[in-house]
């Protein structure tokens, strides 16, 4: 079940230079500590509002693709078109546009928060419906969690390859939107769910077989 694990590696890297850029990027931009401070409310609010919300619509997904990798390819576009977005937003500013950055970069980065969780509950119910017996259900957690590590470690490393890290946006986010690409490629390709209505034709047989016991006994 590796597969399933390797995009959580690109999510994190991406998690990991919001937490070493973002503050001071928007200070930069010309935001007050405490209104920079305040933005960070997007990622709790959007875990509470999007991961529900995309975990009951992929629950009843009846795509040929599975119930899944829908939500997780939508949210990964989302995500890129995101960075790319708040990235931007150092290129308006040095053009003496202060306020169209600011808002930019507001947008890029809760639009960056509310996709990013927008992967993430799909990308775990995924491991769970790959995973048949608690034994793999604790390895594919595991996995999952070795993966957010390794992206940890590769977006800090690639924030300090770059001493002015805030100077070097784009490059950041260029790496960071490759990294995420490929392991959602991983993900995608190589973890293979069934859609919704095979998955519910394959129990039926058991259902059946066990009710027919029931009922003789």
């Amino acid at each position: 079940h590796i597969p399933a694990a390797v995009i959580w590696a690109g999510i994190f890297c991406l998690w990991s230079f919001e937490y070493a850029i973002a503050t001071p990027y928007f200070q930069k931009l010309g935001f007050s500590t405490q209104v920079a401070l305040l933005l960070w409310c997007a990622g709790p609010l959007s875990g509470l509002l999007v991961g529900p919300i995309v975990g009951v619509f992929s629950d009843r997904c009846t795509s040929r693709f599975g119930r899944r990798r829908p939500f997780i390819l939508g949210g990964v576009v989302c995500t890129v078109v995101a960075a790319i977005l708040f990235a931007s937003a150092q290129t308006v500013y040095e053009s003496c546009r202060t306020a169209d950055a600011q808002i930019l970069a507001v947008v890029g980065f809760w639009l960056m928060d509310l996709s990013i969780n927008t992967i993430q509950n799909p990308a775990r119910a995924l491991m769970a419906d790959l995973c048949t017996t608690p034994e793999e259900q604790v390895t594919g957690q595991a996995l999952i969690a070795r993966f957010c590590g390794l992206g940890y470690l590769l977006g800090f490393a690639i924030v300090s390859f770059w001493p002015q890290g805030i100077q070097h946006l784009k490059g950041v986010y260029i790496v960071g939107i490759a990294i995420l690409l490929s392991t959602s490629a991983v993900t995608l390709c190589l973890a293979k769910e069934k859609p919704l209505s095979a998955a519910k034709d394959a129990k039926d047989p058991q259902q059946r077989s066990g009710s027919s016991v029931h009922s003789v006994t």
